[in-house]
């Protein structure tokens, strides 16, 4: 919302597109992952390292995990439509920005990235970091 407003205010703001949290939940559902997030929930009695390696291995699961083709062709196409060389891809919480408190920059965010491919990529890391 912010970069909305500075845009309407005349500075110039980079173009981008918005992959919503219903194309991470089609992510989640086409790939059943919902159980196993569900028991990353549930480790109050686990052990630092068990709760390292559970949720690593979930991370590793969101990336590798194949994205629906539907998805997957929304954002090639808006991929092209910028005509960017580089793009920043990075997560937004949707708690971020409430009035009185700001949480950004919570997950993770990467830089440089060039290319459909790897912007799919990233896209699915910053997932993860959820």
């Amino acid at each position: 919302m912010s970069l909305i407003r500075l845009g309407r205010t005349g500075l110039a703001v980079p173009p981008g597109l918005i992959i919503t949290a219903a194309a991470f939940r089609e992510h989640l559902e086409q790939n059943k992952l919902h159980a196993r997030l569900n028991a990353a929930t549930n480790l109050k009695e686990a052990g630092s390292q068990a709760k390292k390696e559970l949720l690593s291995s979930l991370r590793q699961t969101i990336v590798e995990a194949p994205l629906a083709e539907a998805v997957r062709n929304e954002i090639e196409k808006n991929y092209r439509r910028l005509g960017a060389e580089y793009v920043a891809v990075r997560s937004s919480g949707t708690a971020e920005d409430l009035p009185g408190h700001s949480f950004a920059g919570q997950y993770d965010t990467y830089l440089g990235v060039s290319g459909s491919a790897d912007c799919i990529e990233a896209v699915k890391k910053c997932w993860a970091s959820l």
